[in-house]
């Protein structure tokens, strides 16, 4: 037998060791193709991602359409019954996540879908949110764990407070009332809730005076407010008499507000801010001096932002100077803002006894900031019987306005009017501006109305001016951004909408 070398036993051990490198690098490369973290792997879940981006996507368009349908005013059930009258795709709809009962789903006091499509569930909160769950094959089991878990989170943060019916709201606004601070706290509607109003069952606003002002967080979460029933000479009323906190997502949907002035049916007075909130409540002023269908009085920084009013208001026997407008009586310094809001009632102020300047407006008055918002209601300001009213107004967006004021991207469709007979300050867009800053509006104007009832001199303003009203129809880019074309009509009759009443957002 051969003796083996030294040189040999390197040779070999050589050889073994670049045997085993080579099935070390195998291994990697193996693994870099085929393991948890791979190209493959990689491949796998970026194909997945992009199934699921799609499935949300169409689920965002179908929900969309109902939108659109609904003249953005669809519902839970409106989805529901859309998606399940759809032939050509294939949806579960259901309350409760991962649960297939075969049932039409009941809504009673629930506020979100779960929609399973495409192999992946998706939940569609009550503003018509959509976002992605779960895969449908994933553990059930942690799901519904992981779900526990975040309802245990929430009853345990003392810093939210949930309310699912008249009598915790009452006593929300008891204690508000008595003087409780809810400072950095958020009180949330988990359902409508039905306030049962009588002439001997009267709503108190929450925060019923300035000491008591409400400067926490009320989400109403899409919920609406029924059966509301306020009829008193008092002012500062509404759903609340004094915010400076933050209400929003919430609306007025039915009931009886007559009242005296600084009265809205979300607030009577606000400092703070109001956002994606509605009124479709017939509302009365009858006297005082701010009344709006939304807020009466808006000061000190306060915001109304993407909120409609759909009531028709009425006045009389208000005071000299005083406003009755669809969004907010009166803007009372320079710092407020209203934005993204429009108006569809009827605004009818009967200027029975005031002596100067009693005024009717389709969005607001006098300061502050107002932009992209619109007007289709008619605006109509009635001096019968006490035509020695002197500077009686009637306008589509702004009453008055001082030199403090500013409005942006408005337009105005509704008709204005000043009766028995026309006067000057009959305005499309602002009823008399005292050299006020106003660019890109649009407006059609009535009979009697100018796009500017009356101009201080030397007040300048970009304003056009359409003299036939099917024109206003092709101005939505022209507004800008913010608005997007009716294009089906089921929305606003043709005329331009906010982006917001689409999209929901």
């Amino acid at each position: 037998m051969k003796k083996l070398t030294k040189n040999s036993g390197i040779t070999l051990i050589a050889l073994v060791i670049t045997i085993i490198v080579l099935l070390i690098l195998a291994g990697v490369t193996i693994m870099s193709v085929t393991g948890e973290n791979g190209i493959l792997s990689r491949s796998i879940s970026a194909r997945e991602e992009t199934k699921k981006a799609q499935a949300l996507e169409e689920l965002k368009e179908k929900i969309m359409e109902v939108q659109i349908d609904k003249k953005g005013d669809a519902t839970l059930q409106d989805i529901i019954d859309a998606l399940q009258s759809d032939t050509e795709n294939s949806y579960t709809v259901s309350t409760e996540l991962a649960t297939i009962t075969g049932t039409t789903p009941d809504l009673t006091n629930k506020s979100e879908l779960y929609i399973l499509y495409k192999d992946y569930w998706f939940k569609i909160n009550s503003k018509l949110e959509v976002s992605f769950v779960k895969d449908s094959d994933s553990n059930d089991n942690n799901s519904e764990e992981s779900g526990k878990d975040e309802k245990e989170e929430e009853k345990e943060d003392e810093n939210v407070v949930k309310i699912s019916d008249k009598a915790s709201l009452e006593k929300f606004r008891d204690n508000i009332n008595k003087g409780e601070k809810y400072e950095n706290k958020t009180i949330t509607l988990t359902a409508d809730i039905d306030l049962q109003g009588s002439a001997e069952n009267q709503w108190t606003p929450i925060g019923n005076i300035e000491e008591n002002a409400f400067t926490g967080t009320f989400d109403g979460a899409g919920h609406k407010i029924t059966n509301i029933y306020i009829d008193t000479t008092d002012g500062n009323q509404g759903l609340f008499g004094y915010n400076k906190g933050t209400i929003e997502n919430v609306g007025m949907e039915s009931g009886t507000i007559k009242a005296n002035g600084d009265t809205g049916s979300i607030a009577g007075y606000n400092s703070g801010r109001i956002e994606k909130c509605y009124n479709k409540i017939d509302m009365e002023c009858i006297g005082g001096s701010h009344f709006g269908g939304i807020v009466g009085l808006l000061e000190n920084s306060g915001t109304v932002s993407k909120c409609y009013n759909a009531g028709n208001l009425q006045a009389s026997n208000m005071n000299n100077n005083a406003c009755l407008a669809g969004i907010a009586g009166w803007s009372n310094t320079s710092d407020t803002t209203i934005e993204y809001c429009y108006n569809t009632g009827n605004i009818t102020n009967n200027a029975n006894t005031a002596k100067d300047n009693v005024r009717a407006v389709g969005i607001s008055d006098e300061r502050g900031f107002i932009n992209s918002c619109y007007n289709t209601g008619t605006i109509t300001l009635d001096q019968t019987g006490n035509e020695t009213m002197s500077a009686p107004v009637a306008s589509g967006i702004c009453g008055q306005i001082n030199s403090t004021g500013r409005i942006y991207n408005c337009y105005n469709i509704g008709e204005t009017k000043i009766i028995p007979s026309n006067k000057t300050r009959n305005g499309s867009i602002v009823g008399y501006d005292n050299k006020a800053e106003i660019k890109n509006c649009f407006c059609w104007c009535s009979e009697g109305a100018k796009a500017i009832g009356q101009v201080v001199t030397g007040a300048t303003y970009d304003i056009t001016e359409k003299t036939n009203k099917e024109e206003m129809k092709s101005i939505a880019e022209q507004l800008g951004d913010d608005y997007v074309e009716d294009e089906t009509g089921k929305i606003n009759g043709g005329y331009p909408i906010l982006a917001w009443q689409v999209n929901g957002n």
